[in-house]
């Protein structure tokens, strides 16, 4: 008799990680990460039941590359600045009136 191999999709489920390793991840406080999350600046987390919550680490991982992204886009559109380079990286003076 033959035997019938059953063909089970593999469950690939993302990966949750607690409070703390978030902290680790991030290296905010968890005071700053729920701040964050209370302003809607941060991956929301994954209700777990009784006073648990975890966070996909994939979307946490997202966050911080985010971070790093503008600040880059930031680097750039600062030595983008005329101003700044003539002044050798220094904002130019602005010139005021005088009141006389």
């Amino acid at each position: 008799m033959e035997k019938v191999q059953e063909h089970h999709q593999a469950f690939d489920a993302p990966v949750l990680i607690n409070l703390n390793d978030v902290c680790r991840l991030t290296s905010l406080s968890r005071t700053a990460i729920n701040r964050w999350r209370s302003l809607g600046l941060f991956p929301s987390a994954v209700p777990l039941g009784d006073k648990r919550v975890a966070f996909v680490k994939a979307e946490v991982e997202a966050w911080v590359r985010d971070r790093i992204a503008e600040r880059d886009r930031r680097r750039a559109a600062v030595e983008q600045e005329p101003d700044r380079e003539a002044a050798g990286g220094f904002a130019a003076p602005i010139a005021r009136k005088t009141g006389a």
